[in-house]
């Protein structure tokens, strides 16, 4: 027995229903809280054009909850303010999906580092895979060292921030420049823990960062928090133990293509059986 027309449109029309539940469901916004206490420590940073205007901004490990979970994360875009406690100001993506969406369909990194306030010349998108290899490569090996001193949070969250906007890593050789805590040319304990970081990066030698042995490389899922809608939401990553450069959540089009594939089996049985 064959299967009518009628009958099939009406199942591909079940698909079509299935796969946009999938992609909204898994496109849910999410609320973010900061309870605290957070892990970082103030750092005067230039204006991000290479001049000599400093200002004091506070970085390191933010103490996050999104409703489930409190974890720490980092944010990823410097220029732009937390907006915690807002409803619905978030959605989750994998890395590689923030990094590679294209312009204009997202607001993801590709949008939001050639916005306002970025510029390519001094402070702004970079190539993706330089990116995400640098950010998985500093994620792995350091992460867990990060968050043992307030100095080593703030030296973190200054190295993912050079990685985000720049090519070249340095703490004043680009356009991100810090002088530390103390705004002069005497090296402090967080100038010290920015150029160890961001010199086993450049030259993947984790062997001896600023004291510390961090050749063992950690496998992590990565996660990102972003604006969805007009980026005035400060974006963050999260990493939790899994399979590097990965998502913590289903991406809609992976549910989409999972649904997809549940309903051409029940349809391929169904074949066989009414044939």
């Amino acid at each position: 027995m064959k299967i009518s027309p009628t009958h099939s449109i009406k199942t591909w029309g079940v698909v079509s229903a299935l796969a946009l539940a999938c992609m909204v469901a898994g496109a849910q916004t999410i609320t973010l809280t900061n309870p605290g206490p957070n892990l970082g420590a103030m750092n005067y940073i230039n204006n991000f054009s290479a001049g000599t205007v400093y200002g004091q901004s506070w970085t390191g490990a933010v103490q996050v909850n999104d409703g489930a979970s409190t974890f720490y994360a980092y944010c990823i875009d410097p220029k732009t303010g937390t907006q915690f406690g807002v409803a619905n100001t978030y959605i989750s993506s994998s890395l590689n999906n923030f990094l590679n969406t294209p312009a204009p369909t997202t607001t993801g990194y590709q949008q939001q580092f050639t916005g306002a306030g970025y510029n390519g010349a001094t402070y702004g998108i970079q190539n993706t895979t330089l990116v995400q290899n640098s950010l998985t490569s500093l994620f792995s090996h350091a992460y867990s060292d990060s968050l043992t001193s307030s100095v080593k949070a703030a030296a973190f969250g200054f190295a993912v921030w050079e990685i985000m906007g720049e090519s070249t890593y340095g703490r004043i050789a680009g356009a991100l420049r810090s002088t530390g805590s103390d705004a002069t040319a005497n090296s402090d304990t967080l100038e010290l823990q920015i150029d160890a970081y961001l010199s086993a990066l450049s030259g993947n030698s984790w062997g001896a960062v600023n004291g510390a042995n961090l050749t063992t490389a950690t496998s992590y899922t990565y996660t990102v928090y972003y604006d969805p809608a007009a980026h005035t939401a400060q974006n963050f990553i999260r990493v939790t133990p899994g399979s590097g450069g990965g998502t913590s959540v289903p991406e809609p089009a992976s549910l989409a293509l999972v649904g997809l594939a549940l309903v051409g089996a029940t349809l391929s049985r169904r074949r066989t059986a009414l044939a």
